[in-house]
């Protein structure tokens, strides 16, 4: 498995206590985060070697990038694997799905490209590289379908999340935040490129809003040790910081946006989701001059209503027996990736 960044981290964990309980013998290694160590992972890599953003950074970090890449697919075609699992991370995972595929490994990918929201021309590699594709959302199947891809639609788990999400009052009782106060949730994001882009416009952001809410409160969300520390140094940088009604939390990102009354994140994020389905948000995507010139040739404005919609109607792993005939049916993942070894292993 390899998984890019701590949404994977999520992902590739839950996914593995699935395919624990079908298979207890199974054993797994690869790039993760602690999540998927926890349960068993045996990590090649942290997933943090991968964690960068925009064409700058991943300029900067690309020599390190294309080796760790080039020392997996040694360490996989000397060991083959029962299969392989990349989870989002398509820029990495896609070239390393396609050597291995092409070896007689099977090659799932788990969390569909946003082909429907740019760089489209990729089906044709995703058709080279992928075994089997599982996707999060119903319409993103049909994509595959007419491409002549093999693809799952296994629901999202923020779907399965939202139905075990305590009342708003409960949950700001159970952070000791005020009842009636306005709570604002800032997500700077999960990789340290994010918080040094991010963090001080966010907490600028915060204070412009203090001042005219003196009232307000601020939950900053933050994943690691080392995300926590750089969010610190920057915060403390400013004279005013410790009039500012802020708290950091370690974790429980789930919990600080569905107590807020309205999310501050980055667009990048899959708690962006979770964040359109239970509250307000405002979405930030920062790029530098050279990314929104080209940018604009590859994107192409996309819409959240179908993403909300999805998330609502309870399309989560656990529905794989409900969906209604307006969707397609889900999938549990674990469920599609044993699936997706017997079809390939009986063509090899």
């Amino acid at each position: 498995m390899v998984a890019g960044e701590t949404s994977g981290d999520l992902l590739g964990a839950e996914l593995i206590k699935a395919l624990r309980e079908l298979r207890p013998e199974l054993r797994f290694t690869g790039i993760g985060g602690p999540r998927m160590e926890a349960v068993g992972m045996e990590v090649l890599f942290p997933l943090e070697k991968l964690a960068v953003r925009g064409y700058i950074e991943v300029l900067r970090h690309l020599p390190q990038i294309l080796s760790i890449r080039r020392r997996l697919r040694r360490y996989f075609l000397a060991q083959p694997p029962a299969a392989f699992v990349g989870i989002d991370a398509p820029d990495f995972n896609l070239q390393l799905e396609l050597d291995l595929k092409a070896r007689g490994i099977p090659t799932i990918h788990y969390v569909s490209p946003q082909i429907w929201m740019w760089r489209k021309e990729r089906m044709r590699e995703i058709k080279r590289a992928v075994s089997k594709m599982l996707t999060l959302f119903p319409f993103e199947l049909p994509l595959y379908e007419q491409a002549g891809i093999d693809a799952a639609f296994v629901g999202h788990p923020l779907a399965d999340l939202l139905k075990k999400i305590p009342p708003r009052a409960e949950l700001r009782e159970q952070l000791k935040l005020p009842a009636t106060s306005p709570v604002v949730a800032l997500l700077p994001g999960s990789r340290q490129s994010e918080i040094e882009h991010l963090a001080d416009v966010f907490i600028q952001t915060a204070w412009k809003i203090h001042q005219r809410m003196p009232e307000a409160v601020f939950l900053v969300p933050l994943t690691t040790r080392e995300t926590r520390t750089q969010f610190e140094k920057i915060l403390y940088r400013h004279s005013w910081a410790y009039e500012l009604p802020l708290t950091i939390m370690f974790g429980h990102a789930h919990d600080a946006m569905a107590a807020a009354d309205v999310v501050l994140g980055t667009y990048r994020s899959r708690g962006l989701e979770l964040a359109v389905a239970i509250t307000g948000m405002v979405a930030t995507m920062p790029v530098t001059a050279m990314a929104s010139a080209s940018g604009r040739f590859l994107t192409t404005i996309p819409t959240l209503r179908g993403l909300k919609t999805a998330l609502l109607n309870g399309n989560g792993p656990s529905r794989a027996n409900s969906a209604s005939s307006a969707a397609p049916a889900t999938v549990p993942p674990e469920a599609a990736i044993t699936t997706a070894c017997q079809s390939t292993r009986s063509v090899r």
